[in-house]
């Protein structure tokens, strides 16, 4: 018999360990789809636990996507938000020989909201609030670095155990919702759902569209009921289309806010950072929300999560993983492990080619294959010899004395308190809850659009990490929005100047109009702070301050004089000084004097815009006609001859069948020739018969 302390040991039984792009070993599948598949990893290069998704290799062949992929998720991995899945890699690989690419990102464990519609849960306009701030807050940030996600719905609103929620597929939504967009009948049920009317109607998604499927998102997880939705893609996206948002009173303080967020136009919805500070409005109306009900917590929730951060705390998992490595070293005193159980053949749905077995395989192997087992150990016809019996003794005993040491450093160590969730809380309130946890407390102060000025933003460590006392403790406290440089709106068209102003989160009251004649109706003349008279271009303001300013309503009305009587040279004169403009009519005959204006349209008093047109006309004096000869007619005659030169005739006396023996105008005798005005009336007098 061969004594245990000289004989050779077998060699190691090493399991198989074949590894996605080199560096993740697949534990299992997650989830699949048309388009992705999702799978929990661990990274081979630090042991953590990571969740990859696979991009179908039907997509990937798609013209331009590889390209669009590398630098789309490059620009994403680059940025870091407390709200924003955290990219840990992408890149491109081989999945059963075919070519695809694949992103790694944080494993979240809290459930999406589609997880908990799944579950038959509905959230409460406060917890509703909740998630809609964090979601504006990933969303801006995505937009300010100008990147749109394009397929926002339950699905990629995510929590962490942290309750914390993410946005996920930022970028990799968008490219795979893209490539289904152009292809005529790819596009799933579940996206059109929440598409907004400008994809609807074959529009490429904007920012204004995140937002867009952002409230739709909200109203389903407080109503459980989606608007807009068909039996089918095209009627479910037709159905949007130049449509409001129907808003129920289940919404309460909400429907208003949500109804802006879907306008059909997109130019009437908030901007991201505009919701967000809207839904902090609606959460002073709302009670404090209760904690949402995200998978993994509750009665049989885990314990917080210990900082590993935590000098003295790491310490211990180094010790007790010694204990551990010491005990593990000696064969046949801990079972084999057990199986873990995975699945042998995730697939993505089709049209994705099934995934290879022996990369799985391999993976469940590694965590089935018995430890190695040492070919003497102790049978009953093969006693263990006594040399074997005290190396295990003593192995025994040291493992009895690193569990005493183990035990006396936690009873004598500093105690640790989980770190509660202050996340929204007033800073007086937040110190309230952990004044008597023995922290160090630090504050630092930020400035935030989202969050009012005097509350937590976050925490350092996160909610539900143990910390010890006697460490730092760090509340990240809003200073309010930043302030903001005032633009110089002077000159600008109201609209121009209430778009600029906006954006900045300011308020253009434009209600004091003044007219001018230089400045065109519509423009600013000047503005002013109210606030702060003394302001001038490039001082810095707090959003939501107004700014008032003067409008011009261009030059004002003429009003008309009379010009009647007037010289045309001097009437010329007079509407040139106005700024109006003449229009000289065909002379007329008139008692005006000639050459002077006899008539003028519009009448005199008439208000005119300036550059209006003024018609005069001219008068040519009186229109004079020569008296006809009269002498020896009667009646009759003379009647015929007065008419035909333009006369009528007036009063007659005497017998008219005499012969005439005076005519007269207007009192006075006229005679043969005498010019008089036409159309006057001529008095005749006949002579009176003999005897």
């Amino acid at each position: 018999m061969t004594d245990l302390g000289t004989s050779p040991s077998p060699p190691p039984i090493e399991p198989p360990s074949p590894l996605f792009a080199a560096r993740y070993r697949l534990v299992g599948r997650r989830g699949s789809g048309v388009d992705v598949g999702v799978f929990e990893v661990v990274d081979s290069t630090d042991g953590r636990t990571l969740a990859l998704k696979v991009v179908n290799s039907d997509i990937v062949g798609l013209d331009g996507f590889a390209t669009r992929f590398t630098e789309t998720m490059g620009r994403v991995q680059s940025i870091e938000h407390p709200n924003l899945a955290a990219v840990v890699d992408h890149g491109a690989a081989r999945w059963n020989g075919e070519p695809v690419q694949y992103v790694a990102t944080e494993h979240l464990t809290g459930g999406s909201l589609r997880d908990l519609r799944d579950r038959g849960r509905i959230l409460t306009p406060s917890q509703a609030v909740v998630v809609g701030i964090d979601a504006c807050r990933a969303l801006d940030t995505a937009h300010r670095n100008g990147l749109v996600h394009g397929d926002v719905r339950p699905t990629t609103l995510v929590f962490g155990a942290d309750r914390r929620l993410r946005l996920t597929d930022l970028g990799l939504g968008g490219l795979v919702a893209g490539a289904q967009w152009n292809q005529p009948g790819g596009l799933i049920l579940d996206r059109a759902k929440y598409a907004s009317p400008e994809q609807a109607s074959g529009g490429v998604p904007t920012t204004a569209s995140d937002v867009y499927a952002l409230s739709l998102c909200l109203v389903e997880a407080v109503t459980g009921q989606l608007p807009f939705v068909a039996d089918s893609t095209v009627a479910t996206l037709a159905n949007r289309v130049d449509k409001l948002l129907p808003v129920s009173a289940d919404l309460g303080p909400l429907a208003a806010v949500l109804e802006r967020a879907a306008r059909p136009d997109p130019s009437e919805r908030y901007t991201a950072a505009q919701l967000g500070m809207a839904l902090v409005q609606v959460a002073e109306k709302l009670p404090r929300p209760e904690p949402i009900d995200v998978l993994g917590t509750g009665l049989f929730a885990e314990e917080p999560v210990v900082d590993l951060a935590d000098t003295d705390t790491a310490a211990v998992a180094g010790v007790a993983g010694a204990a551990v490595a010491a005990v593990a070293a000696a064969p046949a005193l801990l079972p084999p492990p057990p199986a873990v159980p995975v699945d042998a053949s995730p697939t993505f749905a089709n049209p994705v080619p099934p995934v290879e077995p022996d990369l799985l395989a391999a993976a469940a192997a590694a965590d089935n294959e018995p430890a190695a087992v040492d070919s003497h150990v102790e049978t009953p016809t093969n006693r263990q010899p006594r040399s074997r019996r005290w190396v295990l003794v003593a192995i025994a005993g040291i493992v009895g004395l690193l569990a005493v040491g183990i035990t006396g450093w936690f009873i004598s160590r500093p105690a640790s308190h989980p770190v509660p969730e202050l996340t929204g809380l007033e800073t007086g309130e937040a110190l309230n809850l952990v004044s008597t946890f023995g922290w160090n407390i630090d504050k630092s102060e930020v400035f935030d659009d989202l969050v009012l000025a005097g509350y937590v933003i976050r925490t350092d460590p996160k909610a539900g990490t143990l910390l010890q006392e006697g460490k730092t403790f760090t509340l990240v406290i809003s200073k309010g929005p930043a302030p903001q440089v005032l633009p110089d709106i002077t000159g600008m068209t109201v609209p121009a100047a209430d778009a600029a102003l906006s954006a900045l989160g300011l308020v253009l009251q434009a209600d004091q109009k003044v007219a001018d004649e230089s400045i065109p109706e519509g423009t600013i003349i000047s503005w002013s702070v109210p606030s702060q008279p003394s302001l001038v271009a490039g001082g810095t303001v707090l959003p939501g301050t107004i700014v008032s300013a003067v409008v011009s309503t261009g030059p004002a009305p003429r009003t008309l004089p009379d010009l009647r009587g007037q010289t045309l040279a001097d009437a010329t004169t007079a509407l040139a000084d106005l700024g109006l403009v003449l229009a000289q009519g065909p002379d007329e005959f008139s008692d005006t004097p000639q050459g002077s204006v006899s008539s003028q349209d519009p009448a005199p008093g008439t208000a005119l815009p300036r550059g209006s047109t003024v018609t005069l006309v001219v008068s040519k004096g009186r229109d004079l006609v020569p008296v006809p000869s009269l002498a020896g007619l009667n009646l009759t005659q003379a009647t015929a001859a007065l008419q035909a030169a333009g006369f009528v005739v007036g009063t007659v006396t005497g017998d008219p069948t005499t012969p005439l023996v005076q005519a007269s105008a207007s009192g006075v005798e006229v005679v043969a020739g005498e010019p008089v005005p036409r159309g006057s009336a001529i008095d005749l007098t006949f002579g009176t018969p003999a005897g």
